[in-house]
């Protein structure tokens, strides 16, 4: 076990796992699975798999309109393999891991620094083309990022809060013995 981190900082990580767990995974696990919830903004019913019911279902629940979200958002609204893929890693391995760490980060473990740097590298090198084909193809380029800062500051509390601890348990000198 090492030394932990603020509660402030905890308290985001927590808030943040809530925000994967609610909006994040049910909009990247619709569209991993290819769910036109756009179409089926009224009726969850007229959707013929039963995730994309159940991702609809869940849209309406919390109250998430992504109408004028995909009408700024070209990437989202015609999505290739290789999009779907990073949703998909999102869902399914970025939310969980996020968990994860945050838990480890919670109880102090020193294997979630390590596990947090990784898989904020990881969403990184998901983000980082995204977010430069969204400048480039979105007619509202940083509209279309807001919508996205969550996953940023993620990115961002995450390499903050693992990096400087290991770079500070690796560079200590060993203690010479005199």
């Amino acid at each position: 076990r090492v030394r932990g981190i603020s509660v402030w900082t905890k308290a985001i990580f927590v808030l943040l796992c809530v925000y994967r767990l609610g909006a994040g995974l049910v909009v990247d696990t619709s569209a991993f699975f290819g769910c036109d919830l756009d179409d089926a903004r009224t009726n969850c019913s007229s959707l013929s798999s039963p995730i994309c019911k159940a991702a609809c279902d869940m849209h309406h629940n919390m109250h998430l309109d992504l109408h004028d979200y995909l009408a700024i958002d070209p990437i989202c609204a015609h999505l290739t393999p290789r999009t779907e893929a990073v949703f998909g890693l999102y869902a399914f391995l970025v939310t969980p891991g996020l968990i994860i760490v945050t838990i480890g980060l919670l109880s102090g473990r020193q294997w979630a620094y390590v596990s947090g740097a990784l898989l904020s590298t990881l969403c990184l090198g998901l983000l980082a083309p995204l977010f430069f084909e969204w400048a480039y193809v979105s007619p509202q380029p940083l509209r279309v990022m807001s919508y996205n800062s969550l996953d940023v500051v993620i990115i961002v509390l995450l390499l903050a809060v693992c990096v400087p601890r290991l770079l500070s348990t690796t560079t200590t000198p060993p203690h010479s013995a005199t």
